[in-house]
């Protein structure tokens, strides 16, 4: 969990070599006993499935009602009030979902600008003012929520090739929830806004030496200006994000190749290998080379 400046805290995944970055949760008992009583946001991609019931909250200031069949997509950075979920949480029944983008093999390691336009999570980034919600029909929910119960066992087990099969029903669920969506709801023409365009920046140069003057200027506004946008929205300072651009990738390297250690640190921005042991081990509490070990001993 991270605070910024009195804004609402954003809540975050703790990489751990090995895992997955998925969770389901069930709804009763999550806003029962779990979830934060406060206004908070993630850095992660949650959908909320509610089999049975009706419940209302708050998503980015605006009220939504959810009733029987529909499907709440969260999109990281939307700022959450659960407000009258919590009086209702014994009659709900339901399953969620919160992954990073990482777990789909990854293609969005946070960055905003980099999902808004990928062809599966692009349905977290409706194009109205209102918070997407997919209302599922009733003669397709048994499907759903057998896919996510089959997520959750996957989870619960651990089974060889459980990764794999989480990312797969993952994505049918993505595309699934793609298709339920209207088309004018879909992101498509990759509209951006500043927050866009710096994280997509980073997203395009981390493997660069660059800093928060640098992204600045490419989005064309003063480092300060920069500075209290992002870490207002997210949460993080500029050069959080690049760093945490450029250690998941690092972590992605040192459990699926075989490079070497100070390979890795310069393909991902660092030049001096030192620095990247450090930086790396400052995020993780573990060198590079001991993330690789677990990380490898967690996949036999």
């Amino acid at each position: 969990m991270r605070a910024h400046r009195g804004e609402p805290p954003v809540y975050a995944y703790e990489p751990t070599p090995g895992a997955v970055l998925v969770g389901t949760f069930d709804l009763a008992e999550a806003i029962d006993l779990d979830l934060p009583r406060h206004a908070h946001s993630h850095d992660f991609f949650t959908l909320a499935y509610l089999e049975h019931g009706e419940s209302t909250v708050r998503v980015d200031g605006r009220t939504v009602n959810l009733t029987g069949g529909d499907v709440l997509l969260i999109a990281p950075g939307a700022v959450i009030d659960l407000g009258a979920a919590l009086e209702r949480a014994q009659s709900l029944r339901g399953i969620g979902v919160a992954f990073s983008g990482e777990a789909l093999g990854g293609t969005a390691h946070g960055a905003r600008a980099a999902w808004r336009t990928d062809r599966l999570l692009s349905v977290f980034a409706s194009r109205t003012d209102e918070p997407a919600v997919v209302s599922i029909a009733e003669g397709e929910r048994a499907a759903w929520e057998a896919r996510l119960d089959a997520i959750a066992r996957e989870l619960e087990e651990g089974d060889y090739g459980s990764t794999e099969a989480i990312a797969a029903h993952l994505t049918l669920l993505l595309v699934d929830l793609a298709r339920h969506s209207p088309a004018e709801a879909r992101i498509t023409d990759g509209g951006t806004t500043l927050l866009d365009e710096a994280l997509g920046y980073i997203d395009a140069h981390y493997r660069e030496p660059i800093s928060l003057q640098d992204t600045a200027r490419a989005v064309h506004v003063s480092a300060g200006h920069l500075t209290t946008v992002i870490g207002r929205l997210t949460g993080r300072t500029v050069h959080e994000w690049i760093t945490h651009r450029r250690l998941a990738e690092a972590r992605r390297l040192l459990a699926h190749t075989d490079l070497g250690i100070d390979e890795i640190g310069r393909r991902v921005g660092y030049r001096d290998p030192s620095y990247f042991a450090r930086a790396f081990r400052r995020q993780h509490d573990r060198s590079p080379r001991s993330w690789r070990a677990a990380a490898r001993e967690a996949s036999t």
